[in-house]
């Protein structure tokens, strides 16, 4: 696969103008272990260096110097740019030997690529701008005249390493929660270490089928009985698998999908109810009605808020509907009342809270025939055990909302991505943990090439990449 451009004018250099007699220059500054320059040449598309090899070729299979040769091939490879010049080209003579225990193979040069080309130094320029979250596929591959698929592959090179297989020996909270990342319904299912916010898994799709693997997994690598807590949404999934898998975790059901059932289901159905009272009184067409219509729209959304997030505006429409004295000014402690049973100091008392929360919601059913009254108190009742232990364990899927924030911002950045293991290495390198981020101890002319740590800083004041700061941990 080519990393060059296509455009004529971004070509490399040409045969005839590499077969041209060069003058031969002394270059101190460049340095590339066992070859000097010899030549070099200067042209639209940047600086074209010969080499030659001062040392006899290496045998690759038994590793002895081997002065017979099958023959010599020159090819051309991509350096990191220096100061002066943007694009730098290395005709290299690359020797195939005939050793005496009976190898005939090319030889293997430590600074270029295997199979690339490209040296290891232009690799970590690539992987140094790519550690920086905010650095798209786009840009880089524009300042260096690149193909995508190149600079994706090198990135996806230094990520799996350090992001496919990672160390989770000592999680004992975890968070899930599902994450949009494709219009029509597709999703991802994200898994976090509490409170490190340590991405260790993501999972296509949000099914059962889909979510078991990873809790094969934490069995398989001893975590069956370490893990103590599961924060997660009433997903039927997730609380069967925990009870499978993990049956000495808790399961703690996130507030935030509970008022979310509160808003959409219960607060949605009274509105409809209000509206068609005031309606059925005093004519669809009346003051009265397009004022209560008026009213309703936002009512759903200003009766969840919390207190401290209340605008004037919103504390307006709120004193409006208390003044009103109808179905919905029933409705405005409701929200509180749930939101309590989290923060209560005990168990015993996010009982009592939790069972006075279901009273007010079957009497309210019973009194204005609200059927997503009545399941909304079901739902409680049905789930009480995953609602009664967060008081004890004080997590949330929170984090994972900025999980999902994070997500949206790395599909802009790349415009999306074709390949789902590639986002999900993306997103578990945004969220390695607290303490945990490997990018900070790589300098910048590191290279991570077949899983291993690549040095190539020269000890010259190269070009420095575009960005630099790394993300904190």
């Amino acid at each position: 696969m080519t990393i060059l451009p296509h455009a004529a004018s971004r070509q490399r250099p040409s045969a005839d103008l590499l077969a041209q007699k060069l003058a031969p220059c002394n270059l101190n500054q460049i340095f590339f272990p066992g070859y000097t320059v010899v030549a070099s040449v200067r042209t639209q598309e940047g600086l074209t260096l010969k080499l030659e090899a001062m040392e006899p070729a290496i045998c690759p299979k038994c590793g002895e110097p081997c002065t017979k040769l099958h023959d010599t091939r020159y090819r051309l490879v991509r350096d990191a740019p220096f100061p002066g010049v943007t694009v730098v080209w290395l005709f290299v003579p690359i020797r195939r030997v005939r050793c005496k225990c009976g190898c005939h193979r090319t030889e293997t040069i430590p600074w270029i690529a295997h199979h690339e080309q490209c040296t290891n130094r232009f690799i970590a320029l690539i992987q140094n701008h790519m550690r920086v979250q905010d650095a798209s596929t786009t840009a880089v591959a524009a300042k260096y005249n690149l193909g995508w698929d190149a600079v994706r592959r090198f990135d996806k090179e230094q990520l799996e390493p350090f992001f496919n297989d990672v160390d989770i020996q000592d999680l004992r909270i975890i968070a899930i929660d599902e994450i949009a990342i494709h219009k029509g319904q597709k999703y991802a299912t994200v898994f976090l270490s509490y409170p490190a916010k340590h991405v260790f898994a993501v999972v296509e799709g949000k099914s059962q089928k889909a979510v078991e693997p990873v809790f094969q997994m934490l069995v398989d690598r001893g975590l069956k009985d370490k893990i103590i807590a599961v924060a997660c949404d009433m997903n039927a999934a997730y609380p069967t698998l925990v009870k499978k898998y993990l049956p000495k975790a808790e399961i703690v059901f996130d507030q935030f999908h509970v008022i979310q059932h509160l808003r959409g289901d219960v607060f949605k159905e009274a509105r409809q109810v209000q509206a068609k009272e005031v309606e059925a009184e005093f004519g669809k067409n009346s003051d009265q009605a397009r004022a209560t219509r008026r009213i309703l729209r936002t009512a759903a959304w200003d009766l969840v808020m919390l207190e401290h997030s209340l605008t004037p505006t919103i504390r307006e429409r709120l004193e409006e509907i208390r003044k009103a004295n109808n179905l919905m000014t029933t409705m405005l402690p409701l929200a509180d009342m749930v939101r309590c049973i989290w923060h209560a100091w005990s168990q015993e008392e996010a009982a009592e809270m939790l069972a006075e929360s279901i009273e007010a919601f079957e009497a309210l059913a019973q009194d204005h025939k609200l059927k997503k009254a009545a399941t909304f108190a079901r739902m409680l009742k049905n789930h009480s055990f995953g609602i009664l232990t967060a008081c004890k364990h004080r997590i949330s899927t929170g984090p994972l909302e900025g999980v999902n924030t994070r997500a949206k911002l790395i599909k802009r950045i790349a415009y999306g991505y074709k390949s789902f293991d590639y986002f999900a290495l993306k997103l578990k390198a945004a969220f390695p943990g607290r303490g945990r981020n490997p990018f900070l101890l790589l300098g910048e002319w590191t290279a991570v090439i077949k899983s291993r740590l690549c040095h190539t800083d020269l000890g010259m004041e190269r070009e420095r990449p575009l960005f630099f700061n790394y993300p904190a941990a």
